[in-house]
């Protein structure tokens, strides 16, 4: 088996549809017995698509510490050792900072996260404009 590796961008219906796409896909394998070596005719196998998945969750500047502690990130302790050198690169690809320490005591929002690990990358923060010229906001 081959394994092709991707990271998608994109409106998250447009991507979901690509995905269901990807998981619907069947491809020829060809297989043989083990004592005879003959192959086996009209073997498939449907390809399996495994998500590792890198986000961005774009959110109001000054909710930065809800939004860490609605994730789950501690003081001292923003994600996994093992990954923190790859976590460094994909920052710097992704222009984004280190993740500051989330004020505890600021409440999160409660999220279903059971089987979900989350691996914090890092905080990008948005150029400050106007669209109209009347209002000044960070420009999304």
């Amino acid at each position: 088996m081959a394994h092709f590796i991707f990271i998608t961008q994109g409106v998250k219906p447009c991507v979901d549809a690509m995905m269901n796409d990807l998981q619907a896909q069947f491809f020829p394998w060809p297989m043989k017995k083990k004592k005879t070596g003959k192959e086996i005719p009209n073997q498939v196998v449907q390809g399996a698509l495994r998500p590792i998945q890198l986000w961005m969750y774009i959110f109001p500047e000054q909710s930065t510490d809800e939004v860490l502690n609605t994730m789950g990130i501690k003081p001292g302790n923003t994600g996994y050792k093992e990954f923190s050198g790859k976590a460094a690169v994909l920052r710097k690809m992704m222009k984004a900072q280190k993740i500051p320490k989330p004020d505890p005591k600021v409440p999160g929002r409660i999220i279903r996260t059971a089987g979900v690990g989350i691996i914090p990358i890092g905080i990008r923060k948005d150029k400050y404009g106007s669209i109209d010229g009347k209002t000044e906001h960070e420009l999304l």
